[in-house]
C-alpha cells in the first residue's frame, strides 16, 4: 500500500555542518598505489606556476550579476544541487525537492536555449505523494532520467521517471530498489554509448552497516543488470556521490566518513559499462577532515577531479588531480612523470563545497571560498577557477557573495561552451538554491 509519509528510520547521522571552524587532522595524502607522495602538511604552499589558456577560450568566459537566478527558497536548507547537463541539446536542468500539494514534490528547473536567455523554468512532473530524501537526473537523447528516494511505499527506495524534455511528457515511475535497507545518497550519469546509464547509490541497515552501489540502466532507467557492490562497511557512511562517463565506462568519486570523522576518505574508483571496478580503489586524501567534498569531470583525452580537504597547519584547501580517460593518473607535459595532486586554492585562501566540469580541453572549477583570517568583512564567496588542459590555473572569477556553509557547489558544461553554476545559500530565513549562467566562447 502506497504511503504518503511516516518515520524515518534511518539511523541518525551527522548533518550538514554549518560551519566555518578549521579543523582536521591531516597529515599528507598519497594515491592508492603509493607511487606518488603528495606533499607533506608542513611544507607550506605550493606556488602553482601560471598555464597558458587555451586560444579562444579563457577570457570568453564572464559572470553576469545578471544571470544570477534564485531557482527556489524554503526553511530548510535543500540537501543538493543536482545540476545535470543535456550536452548535445545545450539544457541543463535541477530537479530538486521541495513541498508540493501532497508532502514533497520534485520540481523540474531547467534552462535551455541560449546563455542570454531568461531565468529557469519551474515544472513539477514528479509528485509521489512522499517524503523525498533525494533526486538525481542524466540526459539520454531527448529523454531525462529523473532518480529519487521516497517513501511512496515505506520504507525508502530508489524510483527512477522517464521525462521528456520536449514535450514534457512523464512516464509511470519504476521502483529500481526493495529492500529493508534504507537508500541515503544517490548519483546518475550517462555512459559514452550515450543511450545507457549508471546508478550509484549508498544505503545503511541496521544488521548490515552501510553499502555503496552502482547498477547498469538502459535508456528508459530499466535494469539490464544486478546491482555492483563497490564498498560496505560497519562503521564508515559514504557520501558527496559523483559518477561521470569514463573511458568506456564511467567513474565513481565518493567521500567515507566515520561520525566521529577519524576516518574520512576521498576515494575513486574506475568502472566498466556494467559497474564492474576495473581496478582497486584509488585513495586520493586519507584524514580529509570534516565535511570534505569531491567531484570529477573526463572526456575523450583527460580528466579531472577536484576535492577539499582540511589541513591543520594550512585550513581547508582545494586539490586537483589530472588523470587520463583511463582514470589513472595522467602524464606531465615530459610525458615521463606522473602528476601529483596540486593545491589550486592555497593558503591564506580557504575553499571548500569544490565541483568540476570539462570545456572542452580545458576544466571550470566552482567552489565556496571561505573568509580568510585576516578579512575584515567575513563574507564567503562562491568562486570560479579555470585551468588549462593540465590542471594549471589561467584565470578566475567572482561570483557572488553567499554563506560560509550550504553543501558542495554544482558545474556543468554543453560542448557548445554553455557553463552553468548551481549552489545553495543559506539565509536568515532558511535556504536559497542559486544558479548562475556564465556565457563562454562567445554563447
Amino acid at each position: 500500500m502506497a504511503a504518503c509519509g511516516g518515520d524515518d528510520p534511518r539511523p541518525t547521522a551527522p548533518p550538514t555542518k554549518v560551519t566555518d571552524k578549521d579543523a582536521g587532522d591531516a597529515s599528507g595524502s598519497e594515491p592508492y598505489d603509493g607511487s606518488v607522495a603528495l606533499p607533506r602538511r608542513d611544507a607550506g604552499p605550493i606556488m602553482i606556476p601560471p598555464g597558458d589558456p587555451e586560444d579562444g577560450l579563457i577570457g570568453q568566459c564572464a559572470v553576469d550579476s545578471n544571470k544570477i537566478y534564485t531557482v527556489a527558497e524554503r526553511e530548510e536548507p535543500f540537501k543538493t544541487t543536482p545540476l545535470a547537463v543535456d550536452q548535445v541539446n545545450s539544457r541543463f536542468i535541477i530537479p530538486f525537492v521541495d513541498t508540493g500539494d501532497c508532502l514533497d514534490t520534485v520540481h523540474m528547473a531547467t534552462l535551455a536555449g541560449a546563455a542570454s536567455g531568461g531565468m529557469p523554468v519551474d515544472t513539477t512532473p514528479i509528485k509521489p505523494c512522499a517524503l523525498v530524501r533525494d533526486a538525481a537526473a542524466t540526459a539520454l537523447s531527448d529523454r531525462w532520467l529523473i532518480a529519487s528516494i521516497d517513501n511512496r511505499e515505506a520504507p525508502y527506495d530508489i524510483w527512477l521517471t522517464p521525462y521528456e524534455a520536449s514535450s514534457g511528457d512523464v512516464a509511470a515511475a519504476q521502483r529500481l530498489t526493495q529492500s529493508s535497507a534504507v537508500e541515503t545518497a544517490i548519483a546518475l550519469t550517462t555512459l559514452p554509448s550515450g543511450n545507457t546509464a549508471l546508478l550509484a547509490y549508498a544505503d545503511e541497515d541496521d544488521a548490515a552497516g552501510q553499502t555503496l552501489y552502482v547498477r547498469p540502466l538502459d535508456n528508459l532507467g530499466k535494469p539490464t543488470a544486478d546491482a555492483v557492490k563497490l564498498d560496505t562497511s560497519k562503521d564508515l557512511y559514504f557520501t558527496n556521490l559523483t559518477v561521470k562517463p569514463l573511458g568506456q565506462g564511467a567513474g565513481i568519486a565518493y567521500v567515507r566518513y566515520s561520525l566521529d570523522y577519524k576516518t574520512s576518505d576521498i576515494v575513486f574508483v574506475a568502472l566498466d559499462a556494467q559497474g564492474k571496478p576495473l581496478r582497486d580503489p584509488w585513495v586520493l586524501a586519507r584524514l580529509a577532515g570534516p565535511s570534505p567534498s569531491v567531484d570529477l569531470a573526463v572526456d575523450d583525452e583527460t580528466g579531472g577531479i577536484v576535492f577539499s580537504r582540511a589541513e591543520a597547519s594550512t585550513g581547508r584547501q582545494v586539490w586537483f588531480q589530472l588523470i587520463d580517460r583511463d582514470g589513472q593518473a595522467s602524464l606531465l607535459r615530459d610525458g615521463v612523470s606522473r602528476s601529483p595532486a596540486q593545491r589550486i586554492v592555497n593558503s591564506p585562501q580557504r575553499g571548500i563545497d569544490v565541483s568540476i566540469a570539462k570545456l572542452r580541453a580545458t576544466f571550470v572549477v566552482g567552489y565556496r571560498s571561505l573568509p580568510q583570517a585576516t578579512a575584515t568583512d567575513g563574507r564567503a564567496a562562491i568562486r570560479a577557477y579555470f585551468l588549462d588542459r593540465n590542471g594549471l590555473v589561467v584565470g578566475s572569477s567572482d561570483v557572488s557573495f553567499t554563506s560560509s556553509g550550504g553543501g558542495r557547489t554544482n558545474v556543468q558544461s554543453s560542448i557548445d561552451g554553455r557553463v552553468v553554476l548551481a549552489w545553495n545559500e543559506l539565509t536568515d530565513t532558511g535556504s536559497a538554491l542559486k544558479v548562475v549562467r556564465v556565457p563562454c566562447l562567445g554563447n
